[in-house]
């Protein structure tokens, strides 16, 4: 079955808040859903805690290095997180 509703959550260097957000969307109400995870080549650490809050739960789909080997002198200036939300916006289904 196809899901209602895709959410994308992109993803740079911030385990945290990216945990935080994925566990967010796993306490919604609503089950039938599908949350891309689109990780701009982040650190080892934060790739390990996206993996971990997923835990194997087949609602999520991550997706690693989006947007190709990091140029910190650029990034802002090439909004990589819009890059990210491009790669995964094919992968939504609903």
């Amino acid at each position: 079955m196809k899901p209602r509703i895709v959410s994308i959550i992109t993803s740079y260097n911030r385990p945290k808040l990216v945990t935080d957000c994925i566990e967010s969307v796993k306490d919604q109400t609503f089950k039938n859903w599908l949350c891309i995870v689109a990780d701009d080549d982040s650190s080892a650490e934060t790739v390990e805690a996206i993996h971990k809050a997923v835990g194997g739960d087949s609602r999520f789909l991550v997706l690693e290095k989006v947007c190709g080997s990091p140029d910190l002198s650029t990034r802002s200036s090439e909004l990589r997180y819009c890059k990210a939300i491009n790669v995964a916006i094919p992968h939504a289904q609903a």
